[in-house]
This record gives structure tokens, C-alpha cells and sequence, in this order.
């Protein structure tokens, strides 16, 4: 995070547990202070600064057990530290400086034992930051919507592992949705929020602290002459085609910005598979056997130098339950994406830009 008002650099170091905060005064870093964060859990995922200079840092807790929110002024003194969410996962501040919201992504454990809710912490700061005021947002009331969720293409799949049976149950809604990164309306009054593994954007009502919606993303078709893709490592060139494989978009990163009164929000779409011990969807595709009736060709598909090499999922695609794949999705979507704000309606996608 970088402000502009002494040309300091914060950036978090995880592995050593802090902050390091540097000035870029004349092009050049040069160390600052590090601000230590081992007192309030594992390692700092991120950190911002609010309009004011302050500085906040989300900092995972052991496993299984809640995150923090530590609040630091420019001279790197803690002022303050607060209780969020599971696996808190980004941090920023609403554009007046009033909140900090964070992305608690409640990530399952390893072996897939243990499936925390995600949520999202609104941090009230109005007061001062010596007595920040806490409310988080969780998904429960999403959890009898699974069906429909689904049905409209958000990607509800976790499976908690009993391993002394030997059997798994369904993690709810609010245990499988993951919030990931956070965008502010330049009102203060809304939220946008990626679910990067449910494919999906969450919208937050800042005024009565609640998630109103959850909109699937959809799918990036890779066989329009648009959206060709290099698929393979094992070309000594960039090999630009299309194939019949379908993207899902699964941003990281969210940004908005508002145009004539009307307000859109943008998605760098990385991409990510949920790859555990105890449960990987990540898989290649002679691991999995496609339907002949629609897929014909599985053998040319499979050789490295075209859809061999590239990761797909086993999550999604098997659209009959019946062990032979209709569909082949892909993560991420190559590509950033622009939306409209108000109905999660795409208006761009950068196509086969990148």
C-alpha cells in the first residue's frame, strides 16, 4: 500500500510476521521500520491505508481460530487491534475513511476436517481508531438458497472429511463461500465482494450490514475466435487458438469507478482451484473421461501440446452425475472484466489480450 502524503511503502512480509514500511522518496526504497505483527496471529495478508495515513493490517490467526485486524499509525505504533473473521484474507477502507472492511475467506483446513464460515467484517472507525467497533456479515441466510444458488451457476462443492468413518457432508453455503477481496462504492453505502472460488460477487449494504445478492459470473467461452487461449507449455512458440473449454472467471482483485452517474466495478480474473490434502478438484484431462457423444476426440485433446498441460477441474462438468464429463472448465479467465454495478451484468471482458 503506498501513501502518497510521505511516498511510504507498507508491504507485508508473512513469513517473517510484519510490516516493513519504506519510503520511495527519489525512485529509491530505503527501510523505514518494521512493524512486528507475531502478537495478534500467524502472518499479515494485507494492508491499506485510509485517507487519513493510519494503517490497517488483516493478520491470520493458528488455524481454525478467528483473525485480526491491527490498526497502525505513520510512525508504526499499534493503536489498536480487533477481533474478525476466519482466514482474513484482504483489508481497505471505505473512501471516508469512517470503515475498514475485511475479506475473511474461512478457508478449510488441510484435510478438510474443519470448514470455517466466510464473512465479511465492517469495522466502524467513525469513533477513532483507539475504539473500532466491529459487525460481521456472514451468509447464513443463504444457506437454505443453495439449490437456486447453484441452479444460477455460483459453485457450492465442499465436502467435510470424517476421517474416522470415512465419509464427508456437504459444508454449507456460508462455509463454502470464501470472500476474497473487497471494493467500496465511492458513496460508502455498498460493497462488492469477490468469492473467487464460487466463481461469484457478493454485494454488501453497508447501511443495514447485509449481503443482499450473490451473482454467479458465468463462464468464458474459449472456442469464439475472441477468447483464444495458449494452453500449453510444451510448444517452443505462443500457440494462440480456441478450444472447447470454458473459463471461469474466479477474480482476485476488484476495483469501481463511477462514469456519468453510472457505477461498474472491475475483476482481474486469476483464477484458483481449491487443492487440499484431503480433497483437490485440479486435475488433467486424461484423469477424467468425456463424454463421447459430445466429446469425440478425447485422445488428440489429451496430447501436451494442446489441452494436456493446461489444469481443469473436476468440480464442474459432469453435468449428469454419471462420471463422464460434458463440459471442461478451466480456471480463471485470462482476462479483466468490467461489470455494471447495479445488476453484475458483464459490459467488457479484455478477451485474448493478455
Amino acid at each position: 500500500a503506498y501513501d502518497a502524503t510521505n511516498d511510504y511503502v507498507y508491504t507485508t512480509d508473512a513469513d517473517a510476521g510484519l510490516i516493513r514500511v519504506q519510503n520511495y522518496a527519489g525512485g529509491d526504497f530505503t527501510l523505514v521500520r518494521t512493524v512486528d505483527m507475531t502478537p495478534y496471529g500467524d502472518e499479515p495478508t494485507s494492508v491499506a491505508v485510509g485517507p487519513n495515513g493510519n494503517v490497517a493490517v488483516s493478520v491470520v490467526g493458528p488455524q481454525g481460530t478467528l483473525g485480526k485486524v491491527v490498526f497502525v499509525d505513520q510512525n508504526g505504533s499499534v493503536i489498536s487491534n480487533v477481533t474478525v473473521g476466519y482466514h482474513p484474507d484482504m483489508v481497505a477502507w471505505s473512501p471516508d475513511g469512517n470503515k475498514v472492511m475485511c475479506a475473511n475467506e474461512g478457508e478449510p483446513d488441510d484435510w478438510y476436517m474443519n470448514d470455517p464460515v466466510g464473512t465479511v467484517s465492517l469495522i466502524d472507525v467513525s469513533g477513532g481508531l483507539s475504539a473500532p467497533l466491529v459487525s460481521d456479515i456472514g451468509f447464513t441466510a443463504f444457506n437454505s438458497q443453495q439449490a437456486a444458488l447453484e441452479a444460477q451457476g455460483v459453485r457450492i462443492f465442499g465436502q467435510i472429511q470424517d476421517t474416522i468413518n470415512n465419509t464427508s457432508t456437504p459444508s454449507t453455503v456460508a462455509q463454502d463461500l470464501e470472500p476474497e477481496y473487497i471494493t467500496v462504492s465511492e458513496d460508502n453505502t455498498k460493497a462488492w465482494v469477490t468469492l473467487q472460488e464460487n466463481n461469484a460477487i457478493a454485494v454488501v449494504d453497508l447501511i443495514n450490514l447485509q449481503i443482499t445478492d450473490i451473482w454467479p459470473l458465468g463462464y468464458k467461452d474459449h472456442s469464439l475466435p475472441e477468447n483464444a487461449l495458449d494452453t500449453s507449455n510444451k510448444l517452443d512458440v505462443i500457440f494462440m487458438a480456441n478450444w472447447p473449454i470454458k473459463g471461469m472467471y474466479m477474480p482476485d482483485a476488484i476495483a469501481n469507478y463511477t462514469v456519468n452517474g453510472n457505477t461498474y466495478f472491475v475483476t482481474a480474473n486469476e483464477g484458483d482451484s481449491r487443492d487440499y490434502d484431503a480433497y483437490s478438484e485440479e486435475v488433467n484431462l486424461d484423469d477424467i473421461t468425456l463424454d463421447a457423444s459430445i466429446f469425440n476426440n478425447q485422445a488428440f485433446l489429451e496430447l501436451k501440446e494442446n489441452l494436456g498441460k493446461i489444469n481443469i477441474s473436476s468440480a464442474s462438468g459432469d453435468i449428469d452425475n454419471d462420471n463422464e464429463y460434458e463440459e471442461i472448465y478451466v480456471f480463471g479467465g485470462r482476462s479483466f472484466s468490467i461489470y455494471d454495478a447495479s445488476t453484475g451484468t458483464q459490459v467488457y471482458d479484455s478477451g485474448s489480450d493478455f
